[in-house]
């Protein structure tokens, strides 16, 4: 268990995280339930925590499988979920996929808050997986933070717009980036700069 997945892990132990607020984020709402809302398919919530995403999106029809590191919050989402149908999750290291048996396809990818926290040196492994798993036109939906003034975060400064548009740009075009919170009671301040990316699976390579 690397340093990182420890922290992880014991912060689910040590109770709910900050980021597990329990809100839809409205951008997955509009995707799933707007004027313009997805066919129900399947999807992949990357860095799924105690599973919210997946059970709501399993909820609107969608075969929703979640992956997260932590074995906490991974045991957490199969209670809350119970025997849900459409429903899975998988304990292991997003940018290694296929060693957790997630293969997709998938029409819809979910990251609420995980790329941000990758190494960067995970994060080329990262694309690379994701694009194997989605196939032509499919979207991603990305929320990362692009700064903060909490220096001790993992990885948090190394990601920006910039560095999300080159990292992603070969294999997954950006369709809007638009700043937004995932902690409503920060809506209007300057707590940290974030975004949320829009993407859409190019056709090559």
């Amino acid at each position: 268990m690397s340093w990182l997945q420890f922290m992880y892990d014991l912060t689910y132990r040590r109770g709910t995280p900050r980021w597990e607020t329990g809100l839809l984020p409205p951008t997955l709402a509009n995707l799933v339930e707007g004027e313009h809302a997805l066919p129900p398919g399947r999807a992949l919530d990357l860095g799924c925590g105690t599973g919210a995403h997946v059970r709501y999106l399993a909820q609107h029809g969608w075969e929703a499988v979640g992956v997260d590191f932590s074995a906490t919050a991974i045991r957490a989402a199969r209670a809350r979920a119970g025997d849900m149908p459409g429903v899975s999750f998988r304990e292991g290291d997003v940018s290694r996929l296929s060693a957790c048996g997630v293969n997709g396809p998938f029409n819809l990818v979910l990251d609420v808050g995980c790329y941000h926290g990758l190494p960067a040196a995970r994060r080329k492994t990262y694309v690379e997986e994701v694009a194997r798993v989605m196939p032509e036109g499919s979207l991603y939906v990305l929320w990362a933070i692009d700064a903060t003034p909490r220096r001790w975060l993992p990885a948090v400064l190394k990601s920006n717009e910039a560095e999300i548009r080159q990292r992603f740009a070969a294999r997954i075009a950006i369709l809007t980036a638009q700043p937004g919170s995932i902690f409503p009671e920060e809506s209007g301040k300057a707590r940290w700069s974030a975004k949320w990316y829009v993407m859409r699976r190019s056709a090559c390579p």
